[in-house]
């Protein structure tokens, strides 16, 4: 409580007097279990740091082979779980291992993890915008850092990581980075041409290469991380496609595999919406919710619901939630098992003009690919609308289409 009061009082003074500067609250990696226990505050935090540092424990691993398994990168997760979709998130301070006290050389570990870290980075944590290298000599416990420049294996990895990096800037006056990765989950749309596919996996020994198959039909393989292959869904245009996953070991073993359905998208990217009512049972009860019908080249229609009357509609039933919209961000928040804070949606008639919503959608911080289109008012203003099945399956609700439309909040 001491030093929550100590940082607001910090941070009031630095928006007060330094409005253009930014106040950084940064805590380290660990413990990560008591990390919200010391946080200050949305109002006084503008951007969450944390100190990452990847030190040499080969006896951690499990298996006991002596292995170091471990991955940087995944050192992010706790912090970016806590406030990744709310918050910028920067490493203040962050670097490997090049050796250990005993004067074992652990270039090659070194290199590897920079080069996994930086390429994994943006793929899943898209709003880390900074990091600060600790390029100094120091030694803690068992683990030496030195700097970049004493170690040309491990400079030569940190250059070739940041060089063609395709999200990372060139320069602080760079426009935006070209590419953003989006995390696809069972329900996630995807476009009706190339997607390009790519792949985080772990494995008890290095990964020598991932498929990917769709209902079934290989799409492609890749040998090196990421794992990117680029595949063509036009031919799934506007129907559900299962993707799966594998992954393999150098011997032809598999490692693993996964899968989700897909939802290939089969519309313009804007053009006339058509007002139409749904009619579903809530929990037992029926209810009438408007919603908009976009055409696909054959005619079909697809009905799209507002997210704010679903919300309203919801409101006191085990699946009610919030939303809110980041207009800076351009970011949509949806927070399940919260009561829906803004005023009643007075729901849109007649037919109007529509675009596919170039808005990223989180739900409880997890972004979501979901289909989602924007509906214009009378003034202009733009109105969220997803596809009911979808938006039930992200929020956690059984949503039936059986000789009608049911909801059951309470199958949760």
């Amino acid at each position: 409580a001491a030093f929550i009061r100590a940082f607001r009082a910090f941070a009031s003074v630095i928006h007060s007097y330094a409005p253009s500067a930014a106040v950084v609250w940064a805590p380290n990696s660990f413990p990560g279990y008591n990390i919200p226990d010391y946080y200050p505050g949305d109002e006084y935090v503008d951007i969450v740091g944390i100190s990452l540092y990847m030190s040499y424990r080969p006896e951690l691993n499990p298996l006991g082979n002596g292995v170091e398994n471990r991955r940087w990168i995944d050192e992010i997760d706790t912090i970016y779980a806590l406030y990744g979709a709310r918050k910028p998130i920067m490493v203040t301070e962050g670097a490997v291992s090049l050796a250990t006290a005993g004067g074992l050389d652990l270039s090659s570990f070194a290199a590897a993890q920079l080069q996994d870290f930086f390429l994994y980075l943006p793929i899943r944590y898209p709003n880390v915008k900074f990091m600060v290298w600790f390029d100094a000599a120091d030694t803690v416990g068992n683990d030496v850092y030195r700097c970049l420049t004493s170690n040309a294996t491990v400079l030569r990895a940190y250059r070739a990581a940041l060089t063609g990096n395709k999200s990372v800037l060139s320069s602080v006056k760079a426009a935006a980075a070209p590419v953003y990765y989006g995390r696809l989950l069972t329900g996630s749309g995807v476009a009706d041409g190339p997607v390009t596919l790519c792949t985080y996996v772990k494995g008890v020994t290095p990964i020598a290469r991932v498929s990917y198959a769709v209902n079934g039909v290989a799409l492609g393989t890749c040998t090196t991380a990421p794992y990117e292959i680029t595949a063509d869904f036009s031919a799934y245009r506007g129907t559900r496609v299962r993707v799966t996953v594998s992954s393999y070991y150098a011997d032809g073993t598999q490692a693993g595999e996964d899968g989700f359905t897909l939802c290939v998208e089969g519309m313009a990217p804007s053009g006339t919406a058509y007002a139409r009512e749904q009619t579903v049972i809530l929990d037992g009860k029926p209810v009438t919710l408007s919603a908009y019908a976009v055409k696909n080249a054959k005619g079909y229609e697809t009905n799209y619901v507002s997210v704010r009357e679903l919300a309203t509609t919801l409101r006191g039933t085990p699946g009610q939630y919030d939303v809110v919209w980041n207009k800076a961000a351009k970011v949509i928040s949806i927070t399940t098992g919260r009561t829906y804070s803004a005023a009643d949606e007075t729901p849109l008639t007649g037919d109007r003009t529509y675009c596919v919503n170039p808005a990223q959608t989180l739900i409880n911080g997890t972004v979501e690919n979901l289909s989602s289109i924007v509906i214009k008012d009378w003034q202009g203003g733009g109105h969220c609308y997803y596809k009911l099945r979808d938006l039930g399956e992200a929020l956690g609700i059984e949503v039936v289409w059986s000789h009608g439309i049911y909801i059951n909040t309470a199958a949760q």
